[in-house]
């Protein structure tokens, strides 16, 4: 029985081996199928990537030949532009002597636009002199104000309580007074 028991623990132990192998055999198989689809997706991209470069090919073969039609065109371009360049570089000749004597005369116009600038600058500078004078005086003036506004107004008190003292003592003794019982 013993025996038994051996053998049935030892089959029970090949059953578990076996369901391990077969777990990992799936998990084998589940990966093999996981790369087998990656790599049919890069096959795919590979394709269109492909097609893509067919695609590009065929368009630079296209620009290349309209850049040889432009090349040409632009060559007989610049051999009419250098024409017309050796025809304004004579008449630039004749400009730059004008210019050249503009020039002079400009630079006379300069100096005497700088003798004027130096007599306005110093005529600016008199009279931001004057004007600093003048905001002195104006602070004199407020100054004056002020003080001359503080005198009246003492002035003003002074009569007020002057007359105020006059009407005080312009009545009599006898009127302003009262009798005990109230009765004037």
């Amino acid at each position: 029985m013993a025996n038994v028991a051996g053998m049935a623990q030892e089959l029970v132990q090949q059953k578990l081996g076996a369901m391990k192998q077969q777990e990992t055999l799936e998990g084998l198989k589940s990966q093999l199928q996981e790369r087998e689809r990656q790599l049919v997706e890069k096959e795919e991209g590979l394709m269109l990537l492909q097609s893509q470069l067919q695609q590009e090919r065929v368009a630079a073969d296209r620009a290349a030949d309209n850049n040889a039609r432009i090349i040409a065109e632009r060559s007989s371009a610049l051999q009419q532009l250098a024409e017309s360049l050796e025809a304004r570089e004579r008449n630039a000749i004749r400009r730059s002597e004008l210019l050249q004597l503009g020039q002079q005369r400009l630079e006379e116009l300069s100096k005497q636009q700088r003798a004027r600038d130096l007599k306005l600058e110093a005529r600016e500078l008199d009279i931001q002199k004057k004007s600093a004078e003048l905001v002195e005086r104006l602070k004199q003036l407020t100054n004056a104000k002020k003080k001359l506004s503080s005198i009246v107004k003492n002035f003003n008190e002074t009569v007020t309580f002057n007359n105020s003292l006059h009407a005080i003592s312009s009545i009599p003794l006898g009127e302003g007074e009262c009798s005990p019982d109230g009765v004037v």
